[in-house]
């Protein structure tokens, strides 16, 4: 079996990436991945094009920063379980990344936390976790 761990580093994502290893430790499964999906917002590429593909090379250079040090973070904890994880940094909209990565890597369970860095904290489930919930193609286990 295979499994899918999303993490965007928050709180309830690291919560998740947990709960993922404690379940990979008991039920044995073959693929473990850990995927974060940054996007670079279009408005702000576009209006900074007058300025120069430069910042926005940047802007991107950092996003890839940040989503390494997250994916490293949540690699650790599997590590200290005894398990082996890939990562994978991918660019785009999170929800459609994660989900045609899901589908092309015919994993058998996603784990999401309930909320993520979004700013609505008031939401009962956050949006790319509820977004992932309604359109997977497969099991989900959203961990609050």
């Amino acid at each position: 079996m295979r499994l899918l761990v999303c993490t965007d580093g928050s709180p309830h994502s690291m919560k998740a990436v947990n709960e993922a290893a404690s379940l990979a430790a008991r039920c044995g499964f073959s693929e473990i991945t850990i995927v974060h999906a940054y996007t670079v917002d279009k408005h702000l590429t576009d209006s900074m094009l007058n300025l120069g593909q430069d910042i926005v090379q940047l802007i991107k250079k950092e996003k890839r920063r940040r989503g390494n040090a997250i994916l490293r973070k949540a690699a650790a904890v599997f590590v200290d379980a005894g398990l082996e994880a890939h990562t994978a940094l991918l660019e785009g909209h999170p929800v459609e990344t994660i989900l045609d990565y899901a589908q092309e890597g015919n994993y058998d369970i996603i784990v999401v936390g309930s909320r993520g860095l979004g700013g609505l904290s008031k939401a009962l489930l956050g949006s790319v976790s509820n977004a992932i919930v309604q359109e997977a193609k497969t099991s989900v286990l959203v961990v609050k």
